[in-house]
């Protein structure tokens, strides 16, 4: 579908070089539907990476409130760490690490696959972002059906009461995996 999507462009701009990002899901993920068995546990996770253009801040601190709470949570976080921001978002992981122990996880990044396989086995969802398109682990974690705590980003357009995801305010995510999670 992205080369016919540069194609076009191409042609309708009379551009020569174009590239386009591939969103789709892959086909082995169609036949899928999410199924979690409670196990003492709740997994959440999240491709968000550490970045300042990201609510990753929002979603560690509702990972700390609800841990606070007694809520068996367990965060792992996959995606890129922002460039110069290194220092600050490596404290903030060893302060996590050091704390939560097998609790909390940054799993630095991961293939397409590895990132299907985590959606796949966690009970929750969270896109910490700000404002980015929709990824491909969103369109992934829409496709299979797992509870997804997400922002309003634009090209998440569902009622609460309407959709299987919450798409929410930035402020609203502690909230809403807390409702997740009982």
């Amino acid at each position: 579908k992205s080369r016919e999507q540069e194609v076009f462009i191409r042609a309708a701009l009379g551009l020569e070089n174009v590239t386009t990002i591939e969103t789709s899901i892959d086909d082995e993920v169609l036949p899928y539907h999410w199924k979690y068995e409670f196990q003492g546990e709740i997994p959440i996770f999240s491709d968000s990476g550490f970045n300042y253009k990201k609510g990753t801040h929002i979603l560690m601190e509702a990972f700390h409130n609800l841990r606070g709470e007694g809520y068996p949570v367990r965060l792992s976080i996959c995606g890129d760490i922002g460039t110069g921001q290194e220092r600050f978002w490596s404290e903030v992981i060893d302060n996590a690490t050091r704390k939560y122990e097998t609790h909390f996880s940054y799993l630095g990044y991961l293939s397409q696959q590895s990132v299907t396989t985590r959606l796949q086995a966690s009970a929750i969802y969270a896109s910490a972002t700000i404002g980015e398109g929709c990824s491909k682990a969103r369109a992934t974690a829409l496709s299979i059906g797992i509870p997804t705590v997400t922002t309003r980003c634009g090209e998440l357009r569902f009622t609460e009461e309407g959709c299987p995801v919450s798409s929410l305010s930035l402020l609203a995510i502690p909230k809403h995996i807390r409702v997740r999670c009982v």
